[in-house]
């Protein structure tokens, strides 16, 4: 665990100072994942690292009050936390909120209304000099008050300036010679720090910068309840794509000057304000476990268990690895970093390994369900295989199928391991069956079991579209099952056909789609002669078992 601890601290300093010297070599998302992750490994530690981890100015100079950065979360569900956490102690509201923009911070240093230091934010406690860039910055050198002040300003670069523009401000606030371009620096006032109490609040304080001309964060919002942290977040969410400058999410503060002092900070963060970042259509994650999974066709596929994480609000623990080869090519193992997308915004899948493990994945040779010795990446023990016969039935009794209600994967695997369910024919002699079974689990009860047997014989009474569907062709969805229907009119032509009457759906389809109805006739035929598809539903009665 130490040298864990150890190695993650010395990654993040490396992370920083190349961030404060303007080379970043890391992006924002992955500095992140690396942060958390210390964070927890860090939880029952008395020295807690990531509390004072940080950047070693060149040439420091100390800063009159610690400049903190900020706790954060992805997505607008993780605004609810935060505030609860305050409500602990006081009633938080009025909250402003207002862009976070993604520059880098400096802090101008003010005495008798001229501006005497600028440095870089550093680890927070010591930043490094950079004064002899203020005559070449658009950064007010006097203002209107005379106490010795800090104000924190977030330095950025429009869009149209630079394909990066938080790196390129970085990287021209680090050189020795100044550049032209330094006169493209927006500043936007952030926060002022001074021994005289100047502000009583974050509103008040808005309007000391508005007086000396600064350029505030815009546009910003006072919320007076959730609802409307919600709101802004939300309106900002769709508006930060036309906004000329990246932001990277919203901060929310407190705007009580004294009710910030109630509530503190931490070593390292305020406790009286937050970040909430938008969640990208990708993450950062680690690997912690690869299983591997049976279809209900026998294909294998390993499917990864991965540290929680969100994409686009939605929590993400696992993703699919596609195939055995694909595992292979890739050398996907547990403990490696990746990245993770959503596939057409709904499958999450690993893109890249941004950090590789010294672990090696075993690659199965037998079916991990059955035992059964693979041929590539497929089990041929068809209903033998309890994986490929539990998900064959769930999948011919799902709503895409002959829509069996009251009837669960939980309710089918019990079923299938007290072998009463093996076909899906079986799923209609359920009833005379029953009394086959070793135990009473406490589900199935009088009334319960009545309501499975009625959703059973409702769903004799389907189309023959459904049950194409049900019975699990191979890439043939309701689409295709409509086509076969229309072309074939009835189970009987279909299952005689021959693969050039197929070929509608696709050369390669019609191969597949043959060789599926022809193996497995004999149920398909079976189940098929307990349905109605030609007679009004009649409902039956829930307790008739005699």
């Amino acid at each position: 665990m130490m040298n864990s601890l150890k190695d993650l601290r010395l990654k993040i300093l490396k992370f920083n100072e190349a961030y404060e010297k303007g080379s970043p070599i890391v992006d924002d998302f992955v500095y992140d994942f690396y942060k958390k992750k210390l964070e927890i490994l860090e939880q029952n530690e008395k020295i807690k690292i990531s509390e004072n981890v940080g950047s070693k100015a060149l040439e420091p100079s100390s800063h009159l009050f610690p400049i903190l950065s900020l706790n954060h979360d992805f997505g607008k569900n993780s605004i609810d936390g935060f505030i609860k956490k305050i409500e602990k102690q006081i009633d938080p509201f009025p909250m402003v909120a207002e862009l976070k923009i993604d520059g880098v911070s400096v802090i101008a240093t003010y005495e008798n209304q001229k501006i005497i230091c600028l440095k870089t934010r550093g680890n927070g406690f010591l930043g490094e000099n950079i004064s002899h860039l203020i005559p070449f910055l658009n950064i007010p050198n006097k203002i209107y008050l005379t106490e010795h002040l800090e104000i924190r300003f977030e330095a950025y670069f429009n869009k149209k300036e630079f394909e990066n523009p938080r790196n390129a401000a970085a990287g021209i606030l680090m050189k020795k010679n100044p550049d032209s371009k330094l006169a493209l620096l927006n500043f936007a006032p952030h926060n002022l720090y001074s021994n005289s109490l100047i502000w009583n609040s974050y509103i008040q304080l808005r309007e000391i910068f508005y007086k000396m001309h600064l350029n505030c964060i815009e546009p910003y919002k006072v919320c007076y309840n959730i609802q409307d942290c919600y709101q802004y977040f939300e309106e900002i969410n769709l508006l930060k794509n036309n906004l000329s400058h990246e932001i990277d999410g919203v901060v929310f503060k407190v705007d009580s000057k004294e009710k910030q002092n109630v509530l503190g900070s931490t070593a390292k963060a305020p406790k009286f304000a937050f970040a909430i970042k938008f969640s990208n259509s990708f993450n950062i994650s680690e690997i912690t476990q690869i299983d591997f999974q049976v279809g209900r066709l026998g294909k294998i596929t390993p499917v990864a268990t991965l540290t929680p994480t969100f994409i686009n609000n939605r929590s993400i623990s696992k993703a699919t690895l596609n195939n055995l080869n694909d595992l292979m090519k890739k050398n996907f193992a547990i403990g490696d970093i990746v990245k993770i997308e959503m596939a057409g915004e709904v499958i999450p899948k690993i893109t890249e390994i941004i950090e590789k493990s010294n672990n090696l994945t075993q690659i199965p040779v037998l079916c991990p369900s059955c035992n059964t010795k693979l041929i590539e990446d497929f089990c041929p023990n068809s209903w033998n295989c309890f994986q490929q016969k539990l998900n064959r039935l769930i999948y011919f009794a799902n709503k895409n199928g002959l829509n069996i209600k009251n009837l669960g994967e939980a309710q089918i695997q019990f079923f299938v391991k007290e072998n009463i369910l093996n076909y899906p024919f079986d799923f209609f002699m359920l009833k005379q069956n029953i009394y086959n079974i070793s135990y009473t689990p406490n589900w199935l009860a009088e009334k319960s079991f009545a309501k499975i047997i009625e959703s059973v014989e409702k769903s004799k009474y389907c189309t023959l579209e459904q049950f194409i569907v049900s019975i699990g062709l191979p890439n043939i969805a309701k689409t295709k099952a409509k086509e076969i229907n229309l072309k074939f009119k009835s189970l009987e032509n279909f299952l005689n056909a021959n693969i050039k009457s197929l070929k509608f759906l696709g050369e390669k389809n019609a191969q597949s789609v043959f060789e599926y109805k022809e193996k497995e006739k004999f149920w398909i035929n079976k189940t098929f002669e307990f349905l109605k598809t030609d007679k009004k539903y009649e409902k039956v009665s829930l307790f008739n078992f005699e």
